[in-house]
Order: C-alpha cells, then sequence, then structure tokens
C-alpha cells in the first residue's frame, strides 16, 4: 500500500512534466520570415511578415501551409466573405511573438470571416462538419486577439481592415528562434521536481531513522524494566531465603 501511494503521485508528476514539454515545445519554434510569393504574404494589413512554425496544425514549413491553404482556395475564389482569406492566415501563419502561444483572432474577425455563405459553402463542398478552428465561439470577443473591421463599401475592403494591436510585441526581424522572455515551464520544472524528489527523500529517512531511534530506545526501555523485575525477584528471593533461615535456627 505504502509502495503505490509513493508511485502514483511520480507517475503523475511525470505525466505532467512529459505534457508540459510536449507543448512548450510546439511553440517553442522558429519565428521565419513570410517569402512575398507566399498566399498571406499579399496581406500586408494583417500587420506582420514574421511567422511561426510548426503552427497548431503540425505545419513544419511554409510548403506545407501552402499546400493546406490550397485546399480553401474555392471558398476563397467565391468571395464569400473578403475577410475570410485573412482569417485562415491568422491561423495557420500565426505572428512570431515573445509570447509561447500563438494570438487567436477575435471572435468578431471569425464572424466577419465565417459568414453564413461561407459556412454553407464549405458545407457542401467538403460534405463535412464545420471544423473545431472555424466555430466562433472558441475566440476571445476582446484582450490579447486579432482582430479585423470589414467595411461595406465596396472595392479594397481588405486593406481598410485594422491591424494587429499594438499592444501584441512582434518579434524583431532577422531573429531566427521564437524565444519566449519569461523562463519557460519546461525550463524550471524538473529542476522542481528534482528538488520535491530530494526533499521528500530526505523526509523519508529523516521519519526511518526516527522510528528506528524511538524502536531502539523502547528496547532500552524493556531491557531496563525486565532487568529492574529480575533484581527485585532476586532480592525477594534472598529476603524469603533469609527469613526461611532465620525461622529453622
Amino acid at each position: 500500500m505504502k509502495l503505490r501511494f509513493v508511485r502514483v503521485p511520480l507517475e503523475l508528476i511525470l505525466f505532467f512534466v512529459i505534457t508540459c514539454c510536449q507543448t512548450n515545445q510546439v511553440f517553442a519554434s522558429k519565428c521565419i520570415p513570410m517569402q512575398k510569393d507566399f498566399v498571406c504574404s499579399e496581406l500586408p494589413y494583417l500587420g506582420y511578415n514574421h511567422t511561426v512554425l510548426p503552427n497548431q496544425f503540425g505545419h513544419q514549413t511554409l510548403l506545407e501551409v501552402q499546400s493546406a491553404l490550397s485546399e480553401f482556395e474555392p471558398f476563397i475564389d467565391t468571395k464569400c466573405s473578403p475577410a475570410f482569406k485573412g482569417f485562415l492566415c491568422v491561423l495557420y501563419t500565426p505572428v512570431c511573438t515573445v509570447l509561447e502561444l500563438p494570438i487567436p483572432p477575435c471572435r468578431a474577425f471569425c464572424q466577419n470571416a465565417l459568414t453564413t455563405e461561407c459556412l454553407e459553402l464549405y458545407k457542401s463542398f467538403t460534405n463535412n462538419e464545420i471544423p473545431e478552428f472555424m466555430q466562433c465561439d472558441r475566440y476571445p470577443e476582446s484582450g490579447l486577439c486579432i482582430q479585423q473591421n470589414i467595411t461595406s463599401d465596396g472595392e479594397n475592403k481588405d486593406a481598410k481592415a485594422t491591424p494587429l494591436r499594438n499592444s501584441i510585441p512582434e518579434q524583431k526581424t532577422g531573429s531566427s528562434n521564437f524565444i519566449p522572455k519569461h523562463l519557460s515551464m519546461c525550463t524550471w520544472l524538473p529542476f522542481m521536481i528534482i528538488i520535491f524528489i530530494i526533499i521528500f527523500s530526505i523526509i523519508i529517512i529523516i521519519i526511518i531513522i526516527i522510528i528506528i531511534i524511538i524502536i531502539i530506545i523502547t528496547i532500552i526501555i524493556i531491557i531496563i524494566i525486565i532487568t529492574i523485575i529480575f533484581i527485585i525477584i532476586i532480592i525477594i528471593i534472598i529476603i524469603i531465603i533469609i527469613i526461611i533461615i532465620i525461622i529453622i535456627f
């Protein structure tokens, strides 16, 4: 029972560490520039030209991203929404920042991009349900997110879209590695686990030593009590013998 009690927490801690490091590894990615011929580089109104790969879909290169985005070309060509292409680019080519996680689009941006017409076209073309990343309820209404206000004055709607919020710090151009300013959890967590194991081991050793000392003291006390009892018995026997001798003589 004791072994199981010790083993379960260690397994949970190990699982947490592995999960944390795997999550951290996904987003501790490379900050790379988007080439001029890349599909999302045609959207300067987004406010950035560097992205982070791999993205949340697991794409490792811009070529893979371009291939994935090409599947949406039929919907983009229908112009069901002027924000649809930009919305996809924000998801597939997230802005390179000093943060660990990608900045999501704001809910209004998603709703502008995924109009009823676009969603119906998606269902009719693919015969599939709407994927999770196209469900606008999962994105924040405000805060740290990318917003885009689409106007309704005819041509060049995209160019009037609101760019990336100024509060989001972008990684400096030329930096090849996406390195967050704060210390990553996977950097200090293993040391914390080691310290915890050392402290836990020391506590266990101290408890064992205390138990051994208590056992030794108990044994000594028992021996002393037995010795005293034995001496008392001897004395009583001697006294009885002396009394008998006196009575006889």
